[in-house]
């Protein structure tokens, strides 16, 4: 009898344990499970749409022009590839006349990079009609106006840096859009040098223009989708 009441101990405690071990699992899970929540709400509180694009103008003294892309023939353009004129200075399309914003649709704070791609091209049609385009062997660099970043200027306004690492243009401050309803305008490229006017080329010539814009998160967006650990203007993100 007392060798049945023994065992009926052990089996009893043994019980015990295993009760007070599931509870032990279970605080476990539930800790994990609020750990693994707040995580994931972390991660919400900075989630958002990051949108932003440009636009492109011609301003000949306040007389505006949509752009024109390259044409190929009469029935096809390159599209996205603008045709700027280097030729004639009182062209709307003159190189000077050039104008680039960018517009800022983010409701989350965003940095923005920009890179021109051009292309300087000697173009002719021969007489049967058929454009021939050749790119010049060498190239010029592309020299426009935008308000350029400097750390001894303190006033508060939209500057750009241009970084010889990658060829970009940064802008050098986070940004947001405006409100819901209304978009955030930036100046990219802007007014021509005062008091420098572009020397144009002989008939033929064009430059050929490519915009790549690109806009990350700013919370660990330079970081994780540009490979920079520091803006080109120094300091941190």
């Amino acid at each position: 009898m007392k060798k049945i009441m023994h065992n009926l101990l052990y089996i009893l405690l043994f019980f015990i344990l295993i009760f007070f071990q599931s509870l032990v699992s279970d605080n476990k899970l539930i800790v994990s499970f609020l750990s693994d929540s707040k995580t994931r709400d972390e991660d919400r509180y900075n989630v958002g749409t990051v949108e932003a694009g440009y636009e492109v103008f011609f301003d000949n003294q306040g007389s505006i022009k949509e752009p024109k892309f390259v044409k190929i023939d009469d029935n096809t353009e390159k599209e996205g590839i603008y045709e700027i004129n280097i030729t004639e200075s009182e062209n709307d399309y003159f190189i000077q006349n050039l104008r680039i914003n960018v517009i800022v649709k983010s409701d989350v704070e965003t940095y923005i990079r920009i890179k021109l791609i051009h292309t300087l091209v000697y173009t002719y049609t021969n007489s049967s009609g058929v454009i021939t385009e050749s790119p010049v062997a060498i190239q010029e660099d592309l020299i426009l106006n935008y308000h350029e970043f400097d750390p001894e200027i303190e006033e508060d306004g939209d500057y750009w840096i241009k970084a010889d690492e990658d060829g970009y243009y940064y802008l050098t401050k986070k940004v947001i859009r405006e409100s819901e309803e209304e978009e955030r305008i930036i100046n990219f490229i802007i007014d021509y040098f005062e008091g420098i006017s572009y020397n144009p080329r002989t008939t033929g010539y064009t430059i050929q223009l490519g915009i790549e814009l690109d806009a990350v998160q700013a919370n660990s967006g330079p970081k994780e989708k540009w490979g920079l650990d520091n803006p080109p203007w120094g300091g941190n993100w």
